[in-house]
């Protein structure tokens, strides 16, 4: 179990790299004005979410790794409910984020002193 919370926090790294990361801002304008319907995916976490997810536990399901972790399980259930999965947790992992975020404050001193 530990193991696919892990699985799925990187998958949320990854995505929230992909969507929020300014290394990606330029892929993201591209797409943007030249493909405007593949833009959805570089700006929409739960569509990224959820591709992030089929790619990654598809190929570690294809490389027999994720047979291991999850013995008896069916590998439709691989490929088809854990890239839901992955997308509901990175809208998880991204609400509590913002959420953690929206509770900093800065105080900002807006007395006027008459010395410069």
């Amino acid at each position: 179990m530990e193991t696919i919370i892990f699985l799925l926090f990187v998958g949320w790294c990854v995505t929230t790299t992909i969507i929020n990361g300014d290394i990606f801002d330029p892929i993201r304008n591209y797409t943007l004005v030249r493909f405007p319907k593949i833009s959805k995916l570089f700006t929409c976490i739960r569509c990224l979410g959820f591709w992030i997810g089929f790619i990654g536990f598809g190929s570690l399901t294809i490389f027999g790794v994720l047979g291991e972790i999850l013995a008896g399980v069916h590998p439709f259930f691989n490929f088809i409910i854990l890239p839901f999965v992955q997308s509901g947790s990175c809208i998880l992992f991204e609400s509590i984020i913002v959420f953690l975020h929206k509770q900093t404050t800065v105080n900002i001193n807006t007395e006027k002193s008459g010395d410069l």
